[in-house]
This record gives C-alpha cells, structure tokens and sequence, in this order.
C-alpha cells in the first residue's frame, strides 16, 4: 500500500489548525497516534509489503508519526498559553483585593462582652479594676483603723511588691 505523505501531512495541518481546545487535541491525537489511528493501521499493513519497499515506507511512516507528534505538541503548548490567556481576561485588576480576616476573639473574651453588653442594657456601668488590691485600697483609704478584725491575717492574703 503507498500512501501520499505529502498530502497527508497538509490534511493533518490543515485539520490541526481548527483544534481549538485541549478536548480536540486529544480527539486528534486518538485518530492519528492512537491504538486504532492511521499510524497504527499504517505500521500493521507494513507487514503486506515487499521487502524491498519495507525500509523507504518504514522511514516514511516514521518521519510522517514524528511529524504529528511535533505538531501536536506545539497545538498543545498553544492551547494551553492561549487558555492562559483567556483565564487572565477573568481577572479584574481594577477590583480591589481580597482582605485577610485577622482571626477572632477568643471564646472567653466573646462570652464577657456579651454579659458586659446585657448588664449595660439592663442600665449596669462596667467598671475595670485590678484583680488584687493594695492594702491602701482595701483599708486605709476606706478609714478602717490598723486594729480592726478586718485586717486580721486569716482573713486577708498579702502578696509581695514586684
């Protein structure tokens, strides 16, 4: 069987030049370079042949599959700089940004506003204040005199100045 390379190789490009997406690609593909495609059947009726046309058709059907294989390849590179492309369209550069969330508050602190803001609907002022007071704080400016059962050493923790 003789085949015309030539033509085939302009029917191949000229076919290659509608492929579009990577779908039509690999459609192409399967017809010329697949288990069943044209270079299959190609190699397999290489059997039929005389010897002396086995190497001149053998060299031919290999240089027309490296053809293809080339020129797929580059469709392919083509169609994927092209859907590139096309994705950097979707990009509005003129939108601002997305921002970062910062975290969140912690559970603890969420609760304590949340009663804080109850209390204060209820007509309650917040009031903040250190968790330990000074003996100045507890006693004296309140006038309570050094001898007072108050100032007893069981009933009040002293803590040492930092």
């Amino acid at each position: 069987m003789v085949w015309d390379f030539d033509q085939l190789n302009l029917a191949i490009k000229k076919e290659a030049s509608s492929i579009s997406d990577k779908k039509d690609l690999e459609v192409f593909r399967i017809k010329y370079l697949g288990k069943k495609g044209l270079v299959s059947e190609m190699f397999s009726s290489l059997a039929k042949c005389t010897k002396e046309e086995k190497p001149s058709l053998g060299k031919n059907v290999n240089l027309f599959r490296q053809n293809i294989s080339q020129l797929i390849e580059a469709k392919k590179d083509e169609v994927e700089s092209e859907e590139k492309e096309s994705s950097f369209d979707l990009i509005d550069v003129g939108l601002p940004g997305v921002s970062r969330s910062v975290g969140h508050r912690h559970i603890l602190t969420q609760t304590i506003e949340e009663i804080c803001s109850l209390f204060k609907n209820l007509g309650f002022c917040v009031q903040e204040s250190p968790e330990v007071e000074t003996e100045f704080y507890n006693f004296t400016a309140l006038n309570i005199p050094e001898d007072h059962p108050s100032r007893d050493g069981f009933d009040t923790f002293y803590l040492k100045e930092r």
